[in-house]
């Protein structure tokens, strides 16, 4: 089944009559996110994905590079909890009820892995270049005080999982 961008929720939109510090913040992470969901579902994997049409053997060895990426995801969001100050003790909450979220996820998708005919262990898959590259910035800018900056990572990347997955 070919899934349509109208069928697609809206991102979530500030008011054009919002200004200050986090509307603009929020008008260019949207600027971002469209450029990259443009440039993203251009390639011939994704393509494929919505499409309704990927083989068997390219499922298998994207979920094998994204299974540890989503698990991965759940460390860094921990880190950059245990990293942010009092002042952010609310987002922080968030974040960490995020993560279990992402702990969750990456076993389901592993489950449909090993259904898909997947055969390696979970602890055997690897990242692919770019996603260990991800990872490892991640990681890094989560050990910084208060790294509130993760909310545009979080963003990106859930909302390509949002956009994909469900196919």
């Amino acid at each position: 089944p070919i899934i349509q961008h109208s069928d697609w929720p809206p991102p979530p939109l500030s008011d054009e009559r919002e200004s200050g510090e986090v509307a603009d913040m929020m008008r260019a992470l949207m600027s971002v996110w469209h450029n990259y969901r443009s440039r993203v579902f251009h390639t011939e994997i994704v393509r494929s994905i919505m499409q309704g049409n990927i083989g068997r053997e390219a499922y298998l060895t994207w979920m094998e590079n994204w299974i540890p990426q989503v698990r991965e995801g759940s460390l860094w969001m921990r880190r950059a909890v245990s990293s942010m100050g009092p002042q952010y003790r609310e987002l922080a909450a968030l974040v960490q009820t995020h993560a279990g979220e992402e702990q969750l996820d990456w076993q389901v998708l592993y489950e449909d892995y090993i259904k898909a005919g997947g055969s390696l262990p979970a602890s055997n898959l690897r990242r692919n270049p770019g996603g260990e590259a991800l990872n490892a910035y991640m990681h890094a800018y989560a050990a910084q005080p208060d790294p509130v900056g993760l909310l545009g990572g979080i963003y990106i990347i859930e909302g390509t999982g949002q956009r994909v997955v469900p196919t």
